[in-house]
């Protein structure tokens, strides 16, 4: 199953504009109509997304990412030199909380449709730590955004597909001060 054009560009806009949750984009998975899951499917499986970025992402629990994430786990979108698979992930989760000791993240946007849930985050932390995209520890304060999309299968999370700043983050390890987004619409 294909993830559908709509929701790309629906989550590309909530990404850009920083739109409520409350507005969120309008998601087709291709699913016949009887197998569409409830809504409470989709508030677990937010919970489900919830918990993986917070523990393991922000408090580099490991023990719960490998709860919540399956063995066959697909990353669509790896960073550079990343893997796509869910040790890939970890990799990613290890090395940003190596970097940043004092990580917090905040979501401003989590809405599920199905088996997908679509998160928006603003990371926050101060770079005390390892090195990360080859820039030496520096002491500075950074503030970078992430959206994912993340598919939610029996109760584990199987894929995901996302875009995150990296541009503006190595900027900011580097000494250029964080720059908030400006608010555009998409024509």
């Amino acid at each position: 199953m294909k993830l559908t054009n709509n929701i790309l560009a629906a989550s590309l806009a909530l990404f850009i504009t920083g739109a409520a949750a409350a507005a969120g984009p309008t998601v087709t998975v291709g699913e016949p109509a009887a197998e569409q899951h409830t809504e409470r499917s989709s508030a677990q499986h937010i919970a489900i997304v919830r918990k993986a970025l917070d523990e393991g992402q922000v408090r580099g629990r490991m023990d719960t990412f490998y709860d919540l994430f399956d063995p066959g786990f697909v990353d669509h979108t790896p960073l550079p030199g990343s893997s796509a698979t869910r040790e890939g992930v970890r990799h990613l989760y290890i090395a940003l909380r190596d970097a940043f000791p004092d990580l917090r993240a905040t979501s401003e946007i989590e809405r599920g449709e199905g088996d997908l849930v679509t998160v928006r985050r603003t990371f926050e932390g101060t770079h005390t730590g390892a090195p990360l995209m080859r820039v030496l520890t520096g002491g500075r304060a950074v503030r970078f955004e992430a959206l994912d999309i993340v598919r939610v299968t029996r109760g584990k999370i199987t894929e995901r597909w996302g875009v995150m700043d990296l541009p503006g983050l190595l900027l900011q390890l580097r000494g250029a001060p964080h720059a908030a987004p400006k608010e555009f619409a998409l024509r």
